[in-house]
């Protein structure tokens, strides 16, 4: 993988659409999870891969569920049961799992690592992901 982002350097440039072509179809041939779990490590531990790997996860990387809005759905239909609660709570814990893996602190590392770097565009890119791919709530 590391080998393949410094494709990703520039999105306009003419290898970037053939660079994410080929890391798509990494991650359909490998297990979702670990494929994430290497992109994390990959913010981790390598300051000049982070830009580009920002570029694809912000690309691809699915939105998270907000469960909240969904819970309040089902509050509001009066539908709120035990059953529905237990669906709630398999879909987020489905919808993160993949993305998370069996270490959340992994991505948490790479938050941080990233959020510390000194150029502001990975700052930024990194910000952008998770204002737009992980559900914040404000109650």
């Amino acid at each position: 993988m590391i080998g393949l982002l410094p494709g990703l350097d520039e999105e306009g440039s003419e290898f970037f659409d053939r660079v994410l072509g080929i890391m798509d179809n990494l991650r359909k041939a490998v297990d979702e999870t670990f494929f994430f779990q290497c992109m994390w490590l990959i913010l981790i531990t390598s300051s000049q891969h982070r830009g580009p790997a920002l570029h694809y996860l912000g690309r691809r990387m699915p939105h998270l569920t907000n469960t909240e809005g969904m819970y309040k759905t089902f509050l509001v239909l009066g539908r709120m049961q035990v059953l529905t609660l237990t669906y709630l709570i398999l879909v987020l814990y489905l919808d993160v799992a993949f993305v998370l893996g069996d270490d959340a602190g992994l991505m948490v590392r790479a938050f941080s690592a990233t959020v510390g770097d000194s150029q502001l565009l990975v700052q930024r890119a990194m910000l952008d992901l998770m204002v737009v791919h992980f559900p914040v709530s404000n109650g």
